[in-house]
C-alpha cells in the first residue's frame, strides 16, 4: 500500500488532488452551451458585429465589438445568439489538436453581436467570476481533458456533448476567485508593458538603422566637418561611397551534401537553412548540422560570414555565422574583405533586404542570383566608422535581446504561478 498521505485541507477528487474547499464539476452542471450561427457567404461585410473564429485565437478575452466584422443578422438571432458580459466562447474546431477549445471571455455585454458557428458559447449560471475564467480554461490538466474529449478527422474538433462531461475544479470562493484572477492579471499587465518596451525599441532601432546606415546622422568624431553630396542612388555624406557588394565582398552559394549518404550528417558542423535564419543575428545553431566527411564535400564558410537567403518567400533573411559552417543552395554566404566591417555588412543587407526581394526574378519561385545579389548598392564610410555603427546597433540589439528574455522569463513565471494557483497548490486567501 502507498504511505502518500493527503495535506492537511486537501481531499482527493476524480482529477486530482485540490482544497476541501474548492469544487469539482461538469461543465454541463454550471452552465448551457450554445453554438453559434451559420451563415452564407453572402451574408457577411455588413449588418450586424460578428466574433469569428480569428477573433478569439490567443486573445483571453474581448473588449469591445468595435474591430468585429460584420454578419447579416436579424432581430431574433440576436436574440437567440446574443453575447453578455462573462459569456465563454470556446472553439469547436482547430487544424492542430492544441487549438480545440481554446477560449476567450466576453468582458462587457456585447449589443447587437453575434458569433460564428464555429465556436461555443458557454454562459455559466454565476458561480465563476469573470476575470478568472480568463485563467481557469487555461489550466493545464484542464487543457488536457479538453483534447482528450475531442475527436480527429480532418481537424480536430470538440462538440457540446463532450464539452459537457469536462471537470473542472475552481474555488467556491468569488473572492479567491478573484484574487487569484487578480494575481495573474497583474503578470499579464508586467508583460503588456515588456511588449510594448520591445516594440518601442524595435522601432528605435529601425529609425536608427535609418539615420545612421545612410549617413543622415553622423556619430560623434565622424564627418563633423563633411557636407553631402547627391548621387545617382542617393543623398550620402561627401567622404562615403556607394559600392556593389561584389567590390566588397566574395560571394557563394551553398549547395546541399547527398541526403541519401546518413555518414554526410552528424552534430559537428553548422548547416544552415533559411528557417535557421531571421530572428537572430548570430547563427549560433541549426536544425541540421553536417560530420567531418558531410562538411568536406560542402562549400565551406569560415566563422564570422555573414548568410543571406536568396530563393522564395524567405528572401532577404540575414545572420551571422558564429562558428565556422556551410550552407544548403538557398543562401548567399558574403565572405566581407578588410575593408567593410561584417556586422556593418549585416545590417546594410537587413537595410537593403526589401528592396532586393522587391527586385527578385520571377521564376516558378522568386530568386535572387549570384549576380544580381552582387550588384546591390551598398554606402560604406571608413572602417572605423562602419565599426562605430555597428557597435551603436549590436548595443541596441543587446538591449531588446535582454528585454525579450526578461519577456520570456516573466512568461515562464505566469505559467507556473497558473499551475500553483488554478489548481489550488498555492492559495491566496485563507478560508477556515
Amino acid at each position: 500500500m502507498s504511505d502518500y498521505q493527503l495535506p492537511e485541507g486537501y481531499k482527493q477528487t476524480e482529477i486530482g488532488v485540490i482544497p476541501e474547499d474548492w469544487d469539482v464539476k461538469e461543465f454541463g452542471n454550471l452552465g448551457k452551451f450554445k453554438n453559434g450561427i451559420n451563415k452564407s457567404s453572402e451574408d457577411f461585410g455588413y449588418g450586424s458585429p460578428f466574433v469569428n473564429l480569428m477573433d478569439v485565437f490567443g486573445i483571453s478575452f474581448i473588449e469591445d465589438n468595435t474591430h468585429l466584422g460584420l454578419v447579416n443578422s436579424n432581430e431574433i438571432e440576436k436574440k437567440v445568439y446574443d453575447l453578455r458580459k462573462g459569456d465563454v466562447l470556446f472553439i469547436r474546431s482547430s487544424v492542430k489538436p492544441s487549438g480545440v477549445g481554446l477560449t476567450t471571455v466576453i468582458n462587457c455585454d456585447l449589443a447587437d453581436t453575434v458569433y460564428s458557428g464555429f465556436l461555443i458559447r458557454f454562459r455559466d449560471s454565476g458561480c465563476l467570476e469573470k476575470d478568472f475564467k480568463k485563467y481557469c480554461f487555461s489550466e493545464e490538466k484542464l487543457r488536457q481533458r479538453v483534447i482528450a474529449n475531442s475527436t480527429v478527422s480532418a481537424n480536430t474538433n470538440i462538440n457540446q456533448d463532450n464539452l459537457k462531461k469536462i471537470p473542472i475544479a475552481y474555488p467556491k470562493s468569488i473572492k479567491e476567485q478573484h484574487a487569484i484572477a487578480a494575481t495573474l492579471s497583474d503578470v499579464d499587465a508586467l508583460i503588456a508593458a515588456l511588449d510594448k518596451l520591445i516594440a518601442k525599441q524595435r522601432h528605435l532601432k529601425i529609425a536608427t538603422m535609418q539615420q545612421l546606415l545612410t549617413g543622415k546622422k553622423r556619430l560623434l568624431g565622424f564627418g563633423e566637418s563633411k557636407g553631402y553630396k547627391q548621387t545617382e542612388v542617393g543623398l550620402i555624406p561627401e567622404d562615403w561611397e556607394f559600392v556593389t557588394l561584389s567590390e566588397i565582398t566574395e560571394i557563394a552559394t551553398g549547395q546541399t551534401p547527398s541526403t541519401t549518404n546518413s555518414k554526410y550528417y552528424g552534430d559537428e558542423f553548422l548547416f544552415v537553412s533559411p528557417a535557421d535564419l531571421g530572428s537572430e543575428k548570430y547563427i549560433k545553431t541549426t536544425s541540421k548540422r553536417l560530420s567531418s566527411l558531410g562538411f568536406s564535400v560542402s562549400r565551406k564558410y569560415p566563422s564570422f560570414s555573414v548568410l543571406f537567403t536568396c530563393i522564395g518567400s524567405t528572401i532577404g533573411k540575414c545572420g551571422i555565422l558564429l562558428s565556422e559552417g556551410t550552407s544548403n543552395q538557398q543562401i548567399n554566404a558574403v565572405f566581407p574583405t578588410e575593408s567593410i566591417d561584417n556586422e556593418y555588412l549585416y545590417y546594410q543587407l537587413v537595410k537593403v533586404a526589401p528592396k532586393i526581394k522587391f527586385n527578385a526574378s520571377e521564376q516558378a519561385v522568386p530568386i535572387v542570383n549570384k549576380t544580381e545579389f552582387g550588384a546591390s548598392l551598398i554606402p560604406i564610410c571608413k572602417f572605423e566608422e562602419q565599426h562605430a555603427i555597428a557597435t551603436v546597433l549590436s548595443d541596441m540589439d543587446a538591449a531588446i535581446s535582454a528585454l525579450e528574455t526578461r519577456r520570456a522569463k516573466t512568461q515562464a513565471i505566469k505559467q507556473g504561478m497558473m499551475q500553483e494557483l488554478l489548481t489550488g497548490k498555492t492559495r491566496l486567501i485563507n478560508n477556515e
